[in-house]
């Protein structure tokens, strides 16, 4: 087991973390690449590894090139790089990043950290370098590179099914034989148990007829998966040519990548034979994938695929786990209306809930968004077709690292943890490699490393809950609720508590009474801190980013969960103050993050250009100003194509701003839609006001008393809305204006200790 991956690392990394380069050709000939020592460029504990900045001269002469780097870490820590180097013709130079080389990076040599092992700015995670580097005739070189330090994960032997495993998905097919080893060896390296892929499916193995069995490329496959410890959901579903059936009109392929199912009886031979001959050796026999979207046969037809595929898997092994295709979403997909594909899910369910063993869902897409799809739509359709007492299978999902890397990582820990906490047998991330190098496209962002092997912010994250949770059991949710999670775990002797709040950059504690000997604090990326301890009592820290409190050899833990003590003083009620007019102060609210976007077509990626795609597609600073006329509302909007309503649509239905108000006690709620605006470039300017209304209740002491506020901002580009983004999005789609605490209005005098004039900017 070890071997491979041993060999895999001794690779040498054919590809350069690149320069872009401008300018002039000394410039374009010098490439600078962070190296560790393996071509996974991460630092593994424990091997004797060093991070060095390689920078190599691609030309035919003497070049000499100079400037300061940055370096900063997933933590926040900046540290400069200073680069003075000659190099001669195809020479490489490597400067030691953290060894006195770098004398600025270095901690001061009578601190007690100068002393340590390992320097406190080489904490775990993700560290970027960018900077550039002028060459000696005046040209310049942009640098961009990367390496992690972060937990490693040896090979180990498989974990049996019963055994909640992390996983993550890959697409073997398309790598080349080398990359094919290198990704395995990244699958080892971050903890992954169990990953999912289609080379074991009935186009590879029986490509040219039913007489054709070409099983040695699946024998290699997974024996290579087994050598690592990783266990294997399989994707047996694809139709070659030679079995399809004959297509009719209603059957007609609506979508390029769409699926046609085989003729009677071909599939069900295939499936026998595959299940007779790797029995459990696979360990999920998973027929198709995602068919709300691209299935091109009839309801009835999908049910007797399934069926076909269970009673011969069965008969090849009877103990064999037969998982149905991974659903795109929870419930109807929107993109297919008209197409007579939206009832595709639940029509299966109820006709096929006997032919398959573990149910199975994808959902994309950031957190808050798939606890919606799960809770509110999955599990309600489960119980309406009586599958809700078979197990689920959270078998791909994940977030894009296109709108924010850190996003990606938080999302790691808060979807696995979420899933594994509310009954998925098992979770896969989506996906180990990114398919592409596109910075723009989502598609070219999901996986955990690039398309060039360097690692993501999501990569350590996956490595760092593996090392915390991996191989642990579920015990109890101590905090379950719409905006607050505290859920246990025991892992060996251990008790571990995950933790994370919702409902904004806040950070709270809460005592935990335990009988551990010691306690730790592990964040994101995996990096520990000692927590004190005294006469078993410790404080549980909750913030928006996840984390885990270790209880090292407890039996016991009560938590607190009614004494959570805001650490912000503005944290029970958001005062904003009443400033002169000024429109160069800071906003009151910033809609710009992924969680705070609710995107109409979830989950459907034949609908990807729809999706929202970061802040220049949409986002919006909104400023509250009350005057002697009413509360005024104003809202730039950041989008790179405005669209009104379409003619006879609902007004929301183009790009506007909705606002929901109520009083402090939640009662007079009063909802309007603001089309007025300016459009300057990008930008769109709302401005509006609500007036006094002494018939609603709604006064000048109504903001004084306090105000239940929300705001969204609809963004359509095409004939529908596409996006909504806003303060608290969910609950606003679902007819609510709370956002808890109440904002209050306040004169700005100094007697205002809790008066702010930005409470809420970058939530």
């Amino acid at each position: 087991m070890i071997r491979l991956v041993a060999a895999v690392f001794a690779l040498v990394s054919s590809c350069a973390a690149a320069s872009g380069v401008s300018n002039a050709p000394k410039a374009a000939a010098l490439r600078v690449e962070a190296e560790t020592g393996n071509p996974l460029h991460i630092v593994r504990e424990g091997q004797g590894e060093k991070p060095v900045l390689a920078i190599r001269n691609t030309a035919q002469e003497r070049i000499a090139a100079h400037g300061t780097l940055k370096m900063e870490g997933f933590s926040g820590d900046v540290f400069d790089l200073p680069v003075d180097v000659a190099l001669d013709a195809g020479g490489t130079i490597r400067i030691p990043i953290w060894d006195g080389r770098a004398a600025s990076m270095m901690p001061p040599p009578h601190t007690e950290t100068a002393v340590s092992s390992k320097p406190p700015y080489l904490k775990k995670g993700v560290w970027r370098i960018r900077g550039e580097l002028a060459a000696d005739d005046g040209s310049v070189a942009s640098v961009d590179t990367r390496f992690a330090v972060m937990d490693f994960h040896p090979a180990t032997p498989k974990q049996p099914r019963g055994t909640f495993r992390l996983g993550v998905h890959w697409h073997f097919p398309r790598f080349t034989d080398v990359d094919r080893r290198l990704a395995a060896a990244a699958l080892v390296a971050c903890g992954a148990k169990l990953t999912r892929a289609d080379f074991a499916n009935m186009a590879s193995i029986q490509p040219y007829g039913p007489d054709s069995w070409e099983f040695g490329r699946t024998d290699e496959l997974l024996g290579e998966l087994e050598k690592n410890g990783i266990a294997l959901d399989a994707i047996i579903f694809k139709t070659p040519r030679w079995a399809m059936a004959e297509q009719s009109g209603a059957n007609a392929v609506w979508n390029p990548r769409a699926v046609r199912p085989p003729a009677a009886g071909t599939f069900g031979a295939f499936c026998e034979r595959l299940a007779a001959r790797y029995g459990k050796r696979i360990d999920y026999y998973e027929i198709g994938n995602e068919w709300d979207l691209r299935f091109a046969g009839t309801y009835d037809e999908a049910v007797a695929v399934q069926r076909e595929a269970y009673v011969a898997l069965k008969k090849g092994c009877p103990s064999v786990c037969v998982i149905p295709n991974g659903w795109a979403a929870a419930g109807d997909v929107p993109s297919m209306d008209g197409k007579g594909r939206t009832r595709i899910h639940e029509y299966f369910l109820k006709n096929a809930r006997d032919f398959f063993d573990v149910d199975t869902i994808h959902c994309h897409g950031p957190f808050p968004k798939y606890v919606n799809s799960i809770s509110r739509k999955l599990f309600p359709l489960r119980e309406r077709t009586g599958t809700a007492g078979k197990p689920w299978f959270s078998n791909e999902t994940s977030l894009s690292s296109v709108w924010g890397e850190r996003d990606a990582a938080v999302a790691v820990w808060k979807k696995i943890l979420w899933a594994w906490a509310h009954g998925s047998v098992d979770y896969i991330w989506y996906n180990l490699r990114s398919t592409g190098r596109d910075p723009k496209n989502p598609e070219h962002c999901y996986g955990l490393v690039t398309a060039d092997f360097f690692p993501r912010d999501s990569y350590v994250a996956f490595a760092a809950l593996s090392s915390t949770f991996g191989g642990g059991k579920f015990r109890r949710a101590v905090l379950d609720t719409d905006s607050r999670f505290v859920f246990e775990f025991r892992k060996g002797n251990d008790l571990v508590l995950a933790a994370w709040d919702e409902s904004g950059p806040t950070c709270a504690k809460t005592p935990v009474e335990t009988d551990a000997k010691r306690a730790w604090r592990v964040d994101l990326m995996g990096n520990k801190t000692a927590v004190p301890l005294k006469d078993g009592r410790t404080m549980l820290s909750i913030a928006s980013e996840p984390s885990a409190l270790v209880l090292e050899g407890a039996a016991f833990a009560s938590v607190d969960s009614g004494g959570l003590c805001a650490e912000d003083s503005n944290a029970e009620e958001r005062a904003v103050v009443i400033p002169p007019d000024d429109p160069e102060r800071a906003p009151d609210f910033v809609l710009e993050k992924p969680r705070q976007a609710h995107d109409f077509f979830e989950g459907n990626p034949a609908e990807r250009e729809r999706l929202w795609k970061g802040p220049k597609d949409c986002s919006a600073k909104v400023w509250l100003i009350k005057n002697e006329h009413g509360l005024r509302i104003r809202v730039d909007v950041e989008d790179d194509e405005h669209r009104d309503p379409p003619a006879g649509a609902a007004r929301n239905e183009g790009d506007c701003v909705e606002v929901a108000i109520a009083g402090k006690d939640g009662g007079g709620l009063r909802q309007f839609i603001f089309a007025h605006k300016e459009r300057t470039g990008t930008l769109t300017r709302y401005d509006a006001l609500v007036p006094y209304d002494d018939a609603s209740g709604f006064t000048a002491k109504t903001l004084e008393n306090g105000i239940l506020f929300n705001l969204i901002v609809n963004d359509s580009d095409s004939d529908r809305r596409e996006t909504s983004i806003g303060i608290a999005v969910d609950a606003f789609l679902a007819g609510s204006s709370a956002t808890v605490p109440p904002i209050r209005f306040a004169k700005p005098a100094a007697t205002v200790s809790k008066s702010t004039s930005n409470p809420n900017a970058g939530q």
